[in-house]
């Protein structure tokens, strides 16, 4: 567990030099957090990105790993909903899709 926390951190510490070597300008990153530029520089400068802000310049910084992470999380989903027996038949998800959608 303590690994899992030096990495966090020593992520958070690095976290300036990734957005950096990124293609994408400051600008995006601040309207993407939804933040005023000082407080966005200011997290910055302090390390002080909560959580959700961390997750989300994750996302924007390494999309291939999180698309990947995601479609890993629904498969194991689909997996569980399929030993659950939540399942639909074809013909039957076509009927759905028809009503729908009005096709």
């Amino acid at each position: 567990m303590l690994s899992i926390v030096i990495k966090y951190s020593e992520y958070i510490e690095n976290i300036k030099e990734y957005m950096e070597e990124s293609p994408y300008k400051t600008k995006y990153f601040i309207n993407s957090l939804k933040l005023q530029p000082a407080t966005f520089y200011r997290k910055l400068r302090l390390n002080t990105f909560d959580t959700k802000e961390i997750k989300t310049l994750t996302k924007l910084l390494f999309p291939k790993e999180a698309y990947y992470e995601e479609f890993k999380r629904n498969f194991k989903k689909s997996k569980q909903d399929i030993v659950a027996g939540r399942v639909v038949g074809a013909k039957e998800s076509q009927k759905q899709a028809r009503e729908k959608f009005g096709l």
